[in-house]
């Protein structure tokens, strides 16, 4: 009678969460599920130590790694000497820096005319491996760097029939095309001529028209300090003339997480590392190294539960389980910094779930790859449980609105249940099932081609870790925005 009475518990537990899962429209997909209480007993999981691609979930993975190795209150400082022949910079890694504070640094130091910047970078500007090339040229993959402002990034806009660029001293062809019959602008970066072109016309008023990855950031960096870059490994013996004092680590993941920002995140996985060792030929073999060996050590994941190729989430060589974000979730509540991190996670009605799970009291990251969506974090329930929540879904072939609509529906069961008082008293493993009929599109388009949603395929950009509720794919077209 027991026994019957356990039973019953759980299926009216996890019976609703299994016909969530089981949902049709995931019959292509492998879906890993992890959901526990604080105290770390498991309650339900599905596919849980199945390997996955995290999207941006692995974000949380990097920004962890950042609060254990440097600290929520930790600054970089950049370091300026100015000698008779040229400009020194220490750049141990300053993703926030802007290019007016290294116009303001320029003053300071009084430089006349161009002077040779000589700069030693704890990492050199380089593409993330296992990064795809045709991303490059866009906003959510800019180039990695030591030494950058303004987030390796360009913006063009706009004004009175003029194009204009910023940070002024980028020097790039600017193409308008103004009879083109567009509606609305169409703006594209081609990094290999270092040409922006515009098709169709634009406000009189200042208009953002597209912002798009500096090639080489580093280099930008140093002609709007002085002039030309040269590497040196070799710094001034006596104190700085100048330096430049960053935002806090806690700062950073508070701007990086909200919005999915995958620069920050690549800087604070390599800053992280350069603590401990520098190696700006191979930065991300050491930082993957590293930050694996606090996931195994610190955290308590399984080694084989892991493998971390950047810090971002862009790249498809990243897998993970849904319990060892799982993991990573019940470890960073137990830190002393762990309050301040959880804090930077969005809620529904912000950040990327800004238009997701309102009125729920989940706290957490997203993660939007094509064919991948991800969703991990804390949900707090009305009888005042906390569970750490876990969902990887890849390969399915809906649209990733619906995949993401799953994993609301999923939440918003578990909040359900703290509100009826259903105790979860046992975790049933449950290896992914298959529905009896293949994925099919709602929109009655079918399922063909390599884009797997029915009609033309997605174009390269919907590939990207970015947030869900950016601007439509399309050459680099953000919409039009004022200043």
């Amino acid at each position: 009678m027991v026994a019957l009475l356990a039973l019953c518990v759980i299926q009216s537990g996890t019976a609703p969460l299994d016909a969530i899962l089981n949902d049709e429209r995931l019959a292509t997909a492998t879906v890993g599920a992890y959901v526990a209480d604080i105290s770390g007993k498991v309650l339900y999981e599905r596919n849980s130590r199945k390997l996955l691609m995290p999207a941006s979930n692995q974000k949380l993975l990097s920004t962890a790694f950042a609060f254990k190795v440097l600290g929520p209150d930790y600054r970089p400082v950049t370091r300026f000497w100015k000698l008779e022949d040229r400009i020194v910079v220490d750049a141990p890694g300053d993703p926030m820096m802007s290019a007016q504070q290294l116009r303001d640094a320029a003053t300071k130091l009084k430089i006349e005319g161009r002077l040779p910047v000589f700069a030693k970078q704890a990492f050199k500007p380089i593409i993330p491996p296992t990064w795809e090339t045709d991303d490059l040229p866009f906003a959510y993959a800019a180039r990695i760097s030591a030494l950058m402002v303004d987030r390796g990034l360009f913006r063009v806009y706009g004004e009175r029939g003029e194009l204009k660029v910023e940070p002024k001293e980028f020097v790039t062809r600017l193409l308008n095309v103004p009879w083109s019959n567009r509606i609305q602008p169409r703006v594209s970066y081609d990094p290999d001529l270092n040409r922006v072109k515009v098709e169709g016309g634009f406000p009189d008023d200042k208009t953002l028209l597209g912002t798009f990855a500096v090639p080489q950031p580093d280099r930008l960096a140093a002609a709007i300090l002085a002039g030309p870059l040269y590497e040196t490994e070799e710094l001034p013996r006596r104190a700085p003339d100048l330096t430049i004092q960053g935002e806090t680590i806690a700062k950073m993941v508070a701007e990086c997480l909200p919005p999915s920002d995958n620069t920050i995140a690549e800087c604070l996985l390599l800053m992280a590392a350069a603590k401990t060792r520098v190696d700006p030929d191979m930065p991300y073999l050491l930082a993957g190294g590293l930050m694996r060996d606090f996931l195994v050590k610190d955290v308590g994941i399984d080694l084989l539960q892991v493998r971390s190729q950047d810090g971002s989430g862009m790249s498809r060589h990243n897998l993970v389980s849904a319990e060892a974000l799982g993991k990573l979730l019940l470890w960073m509540q137990n830190q002393p910094f762990g309050k301040v991190w959880r804090e930077s996670l969005p809620k529904p009605g912000e950040g990327t779930l800004r238009n997701r799970l309102k009125g729920a009291s989940f706290q957490g990251k997203t993660g939007t790859l094509d064919a991948v969506s991800a969703l991990s974090g804390y949900l707090k329930l009305k009888d005042g449980r906390t569970l750490v929540v876990s969902l990887l879904m890849n390969h399915y072939l809906c649209p990733s609105s619906e995949a993401r609509a799953i994993q609301d529906r999923f939440v918003q069961a578990l909040e359900g249940f703290g509100r009826t008082g259903t105790r979860f008293d046992g975790a049933e493993r449950y290896e992914n099932p298959r529905p009896s009929s293949l994925a099919r599109d709602l929109d009655g388009s079918g399922v063909h081609g390599f884009g797997g949603h029915g009609g033309a395929l997605r174009t390269r950009l919907d590939r990207r870790a970015q947030p869900t509720h950016a601007s439509p794919a399309g050459a680099g077209n953000v919409g039009l925005r004022r200043r």
